[in-house]
């Protein structure tokens, strides 16, 4: 790999614009080549022009130029991690300080410190890179002169790229070489080549830790702030590479089976008639949205998003090869089980051994539902992180309100097809309803889950309300905790009015033409109106107006193709329509074709969060590196007052709270009350 192929690819794209722009460096240098070899072979070339003899000068003026804007960012970043660091430390150091938050200390001080490593990696690079430059240089000189050899500096960087442990100590070769050497000291005196106070503050850190977390080991606290890479080896290779040739093998079954080998046999058997495969609907969903996060971690490492800090997740997390390993073996067992169950079905058929009746067959998705459950809870270490977000979220407006939280609680509103088809799937076996064959049997008791107006009417409905409902909780949290009405109390709107969506939908139903007219409109107002919401406020696109070429996104893009940006735009506004769908239940029984088109609108909204998702922590990620929110990695339980407020400012502060709680209650009751209307006019319908 060339050094300027590899000097792009270990680039922190965060920092891009502030590394030395050595492709251009180097294409100044080709241009000056070029000028010597005509002034020496003017036979062989065009002629030389003016051009060419203003751009052989320009080399050393770009160079100081790119130099400075080196060292300019280095010094701003370090001032800005030395700050951040001091208050840090001063922090865990006062009396104030608690170890109730653990964990998020320890990951405020990871994060702190791979910042500083990360500057340590850009100085070093970009070292490099002069170094690399500064010998191509040399190099020229010594051909324009009618020398042979090569750069006598170029002894001071290895093919890789990394600077020797003694660059000064070169051997000349030439007259040039003590021009160069002048040019290198000249750009050392610069403030980022004294790398001691970068060290200083690494140091600090790593004492700081291991006197309060590693019982003042500093080796065992440089390993834990050192978030280490998980590393594929060719074993762990070779089992997700034999996973997935299972998965395409049996996938490739279940194809036949269900498309090709059902018309070969012409088979009177429906499948319509069997609510055991709604079961299989709920596992796939899960299944979906577990491939689904594998890509969005993917998306986020390869393009550099810090989602380990703004999620506050573990840094030895699983790595998207670890999902999607764990992926595959989910989607082998769900395939197994499907094609036991679909088999057993069709034993009349002599697919399956006659000893197993259809009734008895239902068993088997009752196994995988029972196995997905335990793979939601254990091993319980790794889980409880995912579980004790969603406590947070549940016991909303009262739990904690974090970025996390957000994220979290914005998943669960996409996933109420799964859920529903999950509480179904429960009661389906609980109720005994399993037991029955319906069939044979006729007509299923108004007890039984599909044909039950309690779970249709009431259950399923508030199973689309309550992820809104948290969100809506959330949202008048966050704005009584800060006073802030705008993003806060739009965004609990937004919430309030896809609630609308749901309960009108509920009426809607069996009334008049004039009633849906008002459901419709309201269903198109929410769409248009959480469009709008995701495009612009959550992934900060459109921030500017109309030009006269394209839609202006964004300043920094971290993902590497605009298209990328116009088609998420595009494929939201219509999978929003589609998810607003879903919050609406317009069947009272469980059909085959109504599991399947629930199904597919499931996943196409999976599919929605999923890319939502991806733009939505880059927007975060970017809010954060430019300077938005500097601190916001520290915890607030750091900070420390540094001055009592005087009773004035108290007093303001007070009135201020109460009236925010006032406003919050108001804003609460009123859809509370829409709500309880609208089920009570449900209630007169049924």
């Amino acid at each position: 790999m060339k050094f300027s192929e590899r000097f792009a690819f270990e680039m922190i794209q965060d920092w891009k614009e502030y590394y030395l722009d050595y492709n251009y460096l180097e294409e100044i240098l080709v241009s000056r080549s070029n000028f010597f070899r005509r002034v020496q072979q003017p036979s062989l070339q065009r002629p030389i022009l003016m051009s060419d003899m203003d751009t052989m000068e320009r080399f050393e003026p770009t160079l100081d130029a790119e130099v400075h804007k080196v060292n300019e960012f280095y010094v701003k970043k370090l001032k800005e991690l030395k700050a951040e660091v001091e208050a840090l430390i001063a922090s865990m150091s006062s009396e104030r300080f608690q170890h109730r938050d653990l964990e998020s200390t320890k990951l405020a001080c990871v994060s702190l410190f791979r910042r500083l490593n990360m500057l340590n990696s850009f100085f070093i690079l970009n070292y490099t890179a002069i170094f690399k430059i500064l010998s191509q240089y040399e190099e020229l000189q010594i051909h324009s002169q009618g020398g042979h050899g090569t750069s006598s500096l170029a002894s001071s960087v290895s093919g890789s790229g990394s600077v020797s442990a003694s660059p000064n100590v070169v051997n000349p070769v030439s007259p040039n070489y003590f021009v160069v050497q002048e040019k290198l000291k000249l750009i050392e005196k610069k403030e980022m080549f004294d790398s001691q106070k970068l060290t200083d503050l690494i140091s600090a850190l790593e004492k700081q830790y291991s006197d309060h977390f590693c019982q003042s080991n500093i080796l065992a606290a440089r390993a834990d702030l050192l978030v280490t890479q998980s590393t594929t080896t060719k074993r762990s290779n070779y089992w997700f590479g034999f996973r997935s040739g299972a998965v395409v093998v049996m996938f490739s079954w279940v194809l036949w089976d269900l498309f090709i080998d059902m018309n070969v046999r012409q088979s009177t058997v429906s499948p319509a008639q069997e609510p055991s495969y709604t079961v299989y609907a709920c596992m796939l969903s899960w299944i979906v949205l577990f491939w689904m996060w594998g890509f969005n971690l993917w998306a986020w490492r390869t393009h550099r998003v810090n989602y380990h800090l703004l999620l506050e997740l573990s840094p030895n997390s699983k790595s998207h090869t670890q999902v999607f390993t764990e992926a595959t073996g989910l989607t082998f067992v769900f395939l197994a089980n499907f094609m036991i169950f679909y088999k057993s079905q069709r034993s009349e058929q002599g697919d399956f051994p006659n000893w197993i009746s259809k009734k008895q067959s239902r068993i088997f998705p009752f196994l995988l539902l029972l196995y997905f459950a335990f793979k939601a809870f254990y091993p319980w270490r790794k889980k409880k992180f995912l579980w004790g977000t969603i406590k947070e979220i549940i016991i909303s407006p009262f739990g904690r309100v974090t970025f996390r939280e957000f994220f979290v609680a914005d998943f669960l509103t996409s996933l109420v097809k799964p859920m529903i088809f999950l509480v179904y799937s429960w009661c389906f076996y609980l109720s005994g309803e399993w037991l029955t064959d319906p069939v044979q049997e006729g007509a299923k008791p108004a007890a039984f889950c599909d044909s039950n107006q309690l779970f249709m009417q009431i259950i399923t409905p508030l199973l689309s309300a309550l992820p809104l409902w948290f969100r809506f909780l959330q949202c008048v949290r966050r704005y009584r905790d800060t006073g802030k009405r705008f993003p806060n109390l739009a965004n609990a709107a937004k919430y309030a009015l896809a609630h609308s969506v749901v309960f009108l939908g509920l009426v809607a139903q069996s009334a008049n033409g004039d009633f849906r007219g008002v459901w419709i409109a309201s269903l198109v107002l929410s769409t248009l109106y959480t469009f709008y919401w995701d495009v612009k406020m959550d992934w900060g696109l459109g921030s500017r107006t109309l030009t006269p070429n394209c839609f202006d996104l964004r300043d920094r893009l971290m993902f590497p193709h605009k298209n990328f940006y116009y088609f998420a735009i595009g494929a939201d506004l219509i999978m929003r329509f589609l998810w607003t769908l879903t919050l609406v239940q317009w069947w009272n029984h469980w059909p085959l074709e109504a599991v399947v088109s629930s199904l597919l609108l499931g996943v196409i909204e999976i599919s929605r969060r999923s890319m939502w998702a991806c733009f939505r922590l880059e927007a975060e990620h970017l809010q954060n590196t430019e300077g938005y929110r500097p601190i916001e990695i520290i915890p607030l339980h750091f900070a420390t007052a540094t001055a009592q407020p005087e009773d004035d400012e108290e007093d303001e502060k007070g009135s201020q709270t109460w009236r925010a709680t006032a406003e919050v209650i108001i804003f609460s009751l009123l859809v509370m009350v829409f709500a309880l209307v609208t089920i009570f006019l449900t209630f007169l319908k049924l």
